[in-house]
């Protein structure tokens, strides 16, 4: 249970060992619950760690989160990366954003246990909530470790953001083609050709240990590659595979990548959009 605490002592968390004794308790209630109701496939603590509280906790100090005030989680599940980010900034409010209200519920009454006062939890679907005018254009960043591609999370997340605020998108090594798919439904929502690439963490799954990719060591900005979409996808992917390559995945050699999409808003969200429920999945931009 150390990592965690030395993990948070390598971001330069202030009162690391005590937002790690949070973080623990927190993954100690998903985890009873879990017996119960089905909020994550992850059952063991140190891959839990890793995965959610470590994982959600990547971007901490980076430049946009680090300026924003006011945060959107979208499709939080059991709260990532809302919850641990919630514990790191106890001075930013945060809006946790689910479909589903047996988790909304969970952590209704999970979060008042741990001492979390920062946090309003919503039970909305995506396309309801960026339509919602008391959401929609609010925040400062949107989060969202969601699973669906580019194309869809930003429709579901950028309608909720300023002009001129940033959306972060944990991706994975499948992200070069997305980049560049999405191009026609960023430009359609308000953002522009570019987007932020930032690599940040990885995996040896057969492990559990990150290996030499701690961005805890490395300059924020070091990392940070403005990507133009409008390339083709073998240079959108090789400018972002810069710790495993594509024969290393396809022959299974058990890397799990995580990069960081940033995309920054431009202009307002026509308000056609986000469109009615269902459709952005079933019929992406």
């Amino acid at each position: 249970m150390k990592r965690l605490e030395e993990y948070l002592i390598g971001k330069n968390a202030p009162d690391a060992a005590e937002k790690s004794r949070i973080m623990l308790a927190f993954m100690a209630l998903v985890l009873e619950k879990n017996e119960s109701i089905n909020l994550t496939s992850i059952k063991e603590p140190e891959l839990f760690i890793e995965k959610h509280l470590i994982d959600s906790s990547a971007c901490y100090g980076w430049p946009e989160i680090e300026e924003a005030e006011i945060i959107a989680d979208m499709g939080t599940g059991a709260g990532f990366p809302g919850v641990p980010l919630a514990i790191l900034y106890p001075e930013k409010d945060f809006t946790l954003i689910d479909s589903l209200g047996k988790r909304t519920e969970f952590l209704k009454e999970a979060l008042p246990e741990i001492g979390i006062k920062n946090i309003r939890l919503i039970k909305s679907r995506a396309e309801d909530a960026g339509r919602d005018e008391v959401l929609r254009e609010k925040f400062d960043l949107c989060l969202s470790r969601a699973v669906g591609n580019l194309s869809v999370l930003s429709e579901y997340c950028l309608p909720l953001i300023k002009p001129g605020a940033f959306f972060y998108a944990w991706k994975t090594e499948g992200a070069a083609s997305e980049i560049e798919e999405s191009l026609q439904a960023r430009l359609l929502l308000g953002a522009g050709p570019e987007v932020i690439v930032r690599p940040f963490i990885k995996y040896d799954k057969t492990k559990h240990d990150k290996t030499d990719t701690e961005d805890s060591n490395i300059n924020a900005n070091e990392l940070t590659e403005s990507i133009d979409a409008t390339k083709s996808t073998d240079q959108v992917r090789e400018a972002i595979s810069t710790e495993s390559t594509e024969s290393e995945l396809s022959a299974g050699k058990n890397i799990y990548q995580h990069n960081m999409i940033i995309i920054q808003k431009e202009r307002h969200t026509p308000d056609t959009y986000p469109r009615r429920a269902g459709v952005p999945s079933r019929i992406p931009l």
